[in-house]
């Protein structure tokens, strides 16, 4: 079990742990390719959250109350996406085809979604999938990040790579606000697909440079 492993490493006596310049571990390419997900991961994220509201109602001509209901079942989505792939993580080593995969999921249905031209119930059905895509990544997703990690420099892999969500959600404004300020709503969500999308090459390489560092 993960805990077990934990445990072994941090038993392991204090001269046998080499440290590792901070540049050299940050720098890996592995540890670069987890931070590249998660900033695209988050703009992604942002498309449906920060932004899926006005987008929503911009490009489907939905209320209000309407719209936030899409981001809800966005929500929801997420939640129940979380729990099954954390339940798939249980089961299988093949984390990176299982991130891969949500990453799919939730790509094909951001561009449903802009291609512009669905009901308002399918729209929320879309947004949920969506949504159960992203959050079916998240437990594989940090299994793949702990497996980068040097045992011995972890807090400050996991620093650097989540920070990738706080750049990527800085960054977000400057693109979404500019495709919603010259009405172009669909583009909102074409950015969140073509971002998950890249992070399938991400996770897949991942996986091989773990495998062979």
């Amino acid at each position: 079990s993960l805990a077990k492993e934990d445990a072994e490493e941090t038993s392991v006596p204090a001269h046998r742990t080499v440290a590792q310049p901070l540049a050299g571990v940050l720098l890996a390419p592995a540890v670069i390719l987890c931070f590249v997900f998660f900033f695209f991961n988050s703009i992604a994220y942002s498309s449906f959250t920060s932004f899926g509201p006005t987008a929503f109602m911009a490009l489907y001509d939905l209320p209000l109350v309407a719209a936030s209901g899409v981001v809800t079942a966005f929500f929801i989505g997420v939640t129940i996406g979380t729990l099954a792939g954390g339940a798939a993580a249980a089961r299988t080593s093949a984390h990176a085809a299982v991130t891969a995969s949500g990453c799919a999921v939730a790509a094909f249905f951001s561009i449903v979604i802009a291609w512009g031209a669905l009901p308002a119930g399918l729209v929320t059905v879309c947004a949920a999938l969506v949504g159960f895509g992203l959050g079916s990544t998240a437990p594989s997703r940090d299994i793949l990040v702990r497996a980068a990690a040097p045992p011995n420099a972890r807090g400050k892999v996991y620093g650097f790579v989540y920070s990738g969500l706080d750049v990527g959600g800085a960054l977000a404004p400057l693109a979404l606000g500019w495709f919603l300020d010259h009405q172009r709503p669909a583009w909102v969500f074409m950015t969140a697909a073509v971002l998950m999308l890249a992070c399938i090459p991400c996770a897949l390489q991942l996986k091989q440079r773990v495998r062979n560092p």
